[in-house]
C-alpha cells in the first residue's frame, strides 16, 4: 500500500466521538464568533472615523484630537481654530454638525438617570457645552448609550479625556 491508501484506509477506520467533535465545534465558535465581531467594529469604527476626517476636510479644518464611541459618534477636535466636529449616524446616513468653540465657557460629561423603563438603555451619556451666556440652555451631543450589563468604562475614559481636551481649550 501506498501512504495515500493508507491513510483513506485508516480515516475510514476510524470512528467519530460525537463528544469530542461538539465540544471542537464550539471551541472553535468561541474563538470565531468574538474575533468576526471586533473585525466588524473595527470597520465600523474605521467607516466613521473617515467620515469624520472627510467633513474636516470639506470645511477647511485640521483635526488634531479625535474620538470615535460606540462605532456610531464621532468627536473631532481643531484646536488652532477652536472647533469641534460632532457627527452621529443615523442608521443610513452621517449627521454633522460643527460648533465654535469660543461661543462655550465650559464642557463636562453629563450622565442624567435614565427613568424609562421601556427603554433599553440604562446609561446615555452626553458631551455638555455650556454657552456662555449662563441662562442659556447648555448644548448636549449625545456621545454613547450603554445597554444593560455592557460595560462603558473604556467609552466614559475617552469622553472624560475629551472633556479635558475641550476645557483647556477653554480657557
Amino acid at each position: 500500500m501506498n501512504g495515500m491508501s493508507l491513510f483513506i484506509y485508516n480515516y475510514t477506520k476510524m470512528k467519530f466521538d460525537l463528544s469530542s467533535l461538539v465540544i471542537t465545534v464550539i471551541a472553535l465558535l468561541a474563538f470565531i464568533i468574538p474575533v468576526s465581531i471586533d473585525q466588524r467594529n473595527k470597520r465600523k469604527t474605521a467607516k466613521t472615523l473617515k467620515k469624520l476626517k472627510a467633513y474636516a476636510t470639506n470645511q477647511k479644518l485640521n483635526i488634531d484630537k479625535s474620538d470615535v464611541f460606540q462605532q456610531t459618534y464621532a468627536l473631532g477636535l481643531d484646536t488652532k481654530l477652536k472647533k469641534l466636529i460632532y457627527l452621529k449616524n443615523d442608521g443610513n446616513e452621517f449627521v454633522e454638525d460643527l460648533y465654535d468653540l469660543t461661543e462655550f465657557s465650559k464642557c463636562r460629561l453629563y450622565q442624567p438617570d435614565v427613568d424609562d423603563k421601556s427603554s433599553e438603555f440604562w446609561k446615555v451619556s452626553y458631551l455638555r457645552l455650556q454657552y456662555m451666556n449662563p441662562k442659556a440652555q447648555p448644548l448636549d451631543l449625545e456621545i454613547y448609550k450603554v445597554k444593560e450589563n455592557l460595560s462603558y468604562t473604556e467609552e466614559e475614559a475617552m469622553a472624560k479625556k475629551m472633556v479635558k481636551s475641550i476645557n483647556y481649550m477653554l480657557l
